[in-house]
């Protein structure tokens, strides 16, 4: 059954994208998968744990819902501690001369706001 699998990734990603929405980009690419599963000599797939969908429904939920709401507030604190709203396109930190260094206060406050939150790991 593992051997099937590993010749079948591709297809197996897409059977998981179209039953659970995962993006297919979330996979990580078919050779390194197949590389590690096949470099771990104790796989048995019978022993990896059953799907939980309530997870998977939680998951999504923190993705759609709490970390934009995390990044929406975390750009409106920069902008009140810098005291000014962004120029168009300042937001790519790619962009020559674009300012995203961080001081010392903003991080201190960014972290106190980060805690407030509660965060779990």
């Amino acid at each position: 059954a593992l051997a099937q699998m590993l010749d079948n990734l591709p297809d197996e990603y897409q059977a998981i994208h179209r039953k659970h929405n995962v993006p297919l980009g979330d996979f990580p690419r078919p050779e390194t998968f197949r590389r590690a599963l096949k470099e771990k000599a104790d796989n048995n797939l019978a022993q990896f744990p059953p799907l939980n969908q309530r997870m998977i429904v939680e998951l999504n939920e923190i993705l759609a819902s709490y970390l934009p709401r995390l990044q929406g507030a975390h750009s409106s604190l920069i902008n009140k501690a810098r005291g000014n709203m962004p120029a168009l396109g300042s937001d790519n930190p790619f962009q020559p001369d674009a300012d995203w260094e961080v001081s010392s206060e903003e991080f201190a406050a960014f972290t106190a706001e980060f805690e407030a939150l509660g965060p779990v790991s």
